[in-house]
């Protein structure tokens, strides 16, 4: 099921809904976007906003903190590297974490967030294992998720079934209900 979050009245949700926060909503409204209009961005930050302030438990997954600070290292590495070294096809990653004032910029920032995020979700310990992985993959042609949301999804929730995400192969599953803006 995919409910609107513009079209929902907190109200009718019980403070004993437990939901879990993807990946793609954690980057934008913890660490912002460029690629989001405003009113997504608030819409999302309202919604979650207003759960909390009901007192609704808010949870993450461990992975997808790991996803979260990979997305965040990709993309400070590739703005670093197209103001700095753009035609430079040596300038790789592994360079870029080699610079001592960018590790400790980017240390700070991912420290300060994981606090955040710390402090207003319950962050879930995640694991994978390889019968996960196999799962995944025997299944691979009835689900449209990456690894991470299907194993997340399936394995690392507790029991949740109220997401929310901004990913579309999550609108695909029916064993979950996806909040979403569109």
């Amino acid at each position: 099921m995919v409910k609107l979050i513009s079209e929902i009245d907190l109200d009718d949700i019980s403070s004993e809904e437990v939901f879990f926060v993807d990946t793609n909503v954690l980057l934008v409204v913890h660490f912002g976007s460029r690629s989001w209009s405003e009113e997504k961005i608030a819409c999302y930050s309202n919604f979650i906003l207003g759960l909390l302030n009901k007192g609704n438990k808010i949870c993450v997954s461990a992975l997808n903190l790991q996803e979260l600070f990979h997305s965040v290292e990709n993309n400070e590495f590739k703005q670093y590297k197209r103001v700095n070294h753009d035609n430079d096809r040596t300038f790789t990653k592994k360079v870029y974490r080699s610079i001592e004032e960018e590790r400790q910029r980017l240390a700070k920032d991912l420290q300060s967030k994981h606090l955040e995020i710390s402090e207003q979700y319950s962050v879930v310990s995640g694991n994978v294992t390889n019968d996960m992985i196999k799962n995944f993959l025997g299944d691979y042609e009835n689900h449209f998720y990456d690894p991470i949301d299907f194993i997340t999804v399936r394995y690392n929730t507790g029991g949740v079934v109220n997401f929310i995400t901004d990913d579309s192969d999550f609108k695909k599953d029916s064993s979950i209900v996806v909040y979403t803006y569109e």
